[in-house]
């Protein structure tokens, strides 16, 4: 995969790819997540000219029974790897990357769908479905190489994943504020000054060598902190994520694709906000604030300090967008109406082909399995 890396990122810089595309972030969950005996990478390059125009990153994942491979899978790279035998976590069910895809570059996209439906195609003795989790719905495969499939001879599902909140940006910060809500804008101008323009408040950037794995550490505990007091697990429960996010923020900051930040007030963590650069977009990935702090402070609003200062700075920067990532949490919707969605699609047998009794089978044993295990676990809660 390495030797390709200063291509993709060429190609990557030429399309709308999102951060999610790049070498680095791929290369590692393959390390973090993918690398594991069952699995096999596949991955399909389009050339003109000796110049890379097109590339689509899968993964295959075989299932056994009884030491028998019955059932393969081809994903994405960056997705989730879908534990077929147990109730799913989120991150096994939907992986790190916030929108997986190939990337293409403009002009080319008509010649590398055909090219890569033709491929996949033809190696479909390697494969019994295609599963692609969270793609974006302005994407290439869900708008060019989905298409081709509708119009073959195959099964292809599609339900919506996920749906994203994007701030698009306007060119002043005023402007941004003339946008919003009026009690938004008493809240974004409350935290400004009970915050940024407070002199018990300190803005830490963590983008330096020195300080990261000691403000990530931090971002994990309070992460973890805030969404275990709601009931849920947090990113960081998973293992695995953790070494990844640690391992792929030092790569993104060498190249200056990392927007980290924590504020302190009166020296106590109060917020932390980890944010990815690429492509003319600022992209929200994992936060943390301590409520439980700031309460017994009588303080409120960090959280919205650090979003308002990251608007302004990608503004400043002259960004197309804050993209505040999956999920519908509602402080994104205060501060913007625009959505998009993300996908799942399954492109699988159909009911005429010889592998159709197998597959078939094979999906009803993991309806079974994952049946018996939910109802273990509810009886055990």
């Amino acid at each position: 995969m390495r030797y390709l890396s200063a291509e993709r990122d060429e190609l990557a810089l030429k399309s709308s790819a999102t951060v999610f595309q790049t070498f680095e972030w791929q290369y590692l969950w393959w390390r973090h997540f993918g690398m594991k005996e069952g699995r096999e990478l596949y991955v399909a390059v389009f050339r003109t000219e000796d110049r890379l125009v097109g590339i689509a990153p899968f993964l295959v994942q075989a299932y056994e029974i009884l030491h028998l491979r019955v059932f393969r899978r081809l994903m994405l790279l960056g997705s989730g790897l879908n534990n077929a035998y147990s109730p799913l976590l989120p991150l096994e069910r939907q992986g790190p990357s916030d929108y997986p895809d190939a990337i293409v570059e403009p002009g080319f996209e008509e010649k590398v769908t055909i090219s890569l439906h033709s491929v996949l195609v033809q190696d479909s003795d390697l494969w019994d479905e295609i599963e692609l989790q969270n793609v974006p719905e302005n994407g290439f495969l869900y708008s060019h190489l989905v298409p081709l499939f509708e119009k073959s001879r195959v099964l292809v599902t599609k339900a919506i994943e996920d749906t994203c909140p994007v701030l698009m940006l306007p060119q002043t910060l005023d402007d941004f504020l003339a946008s919003v809500s009026g009690n938004e804008r008493r809240n974004l101008r409350h935290a400004l000054k009970g915050f940024l323009q407070n002199p018990g408040c300190e803005i830490e950037d963590n983008t330096g060598p020195r300080d990261i794995d000691g403000a990530l550490r931090t971002l994990e505990d309070i992460h973890q902190k805030r969404w275990n007091e709601i009931g849920y697990p947090g990113m960081f429960s998973d293992r695995r994520f953790g070494s990844f996010i640690f391992a792929v923020s030092k790569e993104l900051m060498q190249k200056e694709r990392l927007w980290f930040k924590t504020l302190r007030w009166n020296g106590r963590i109060a917020a932390s906000n980890l944010c990815l650069r690429f492509n003319g977009r600022l992209h929200t990935y994992v936060s943390g604030f301590d409520r439980e702090g700031l309460s017994a402070a009588g303080l409120s609003g960090a959280g919205k300090a650090l979003t308002f200062l990251q608007i302004s700075d990608a503004i400043d920067r002259g960004y197309s967008m804050v993209d505040m990532g999956r999920g519908t949490e509602a402080y994104k919707f205060s501060l913007t109406s625009t959505v998009m969605h993300n996908w799942r699609i399954v492109i699988s047998t159909g009911a005429g082909d010889r592998k159709f009794p197998r597959v078939n089978a094979f999906r009803m044993y993991v309806a079974y399995r994952q049946l018996s295990s939910r109802i273990s676990c509810e009886a055990y809660i």
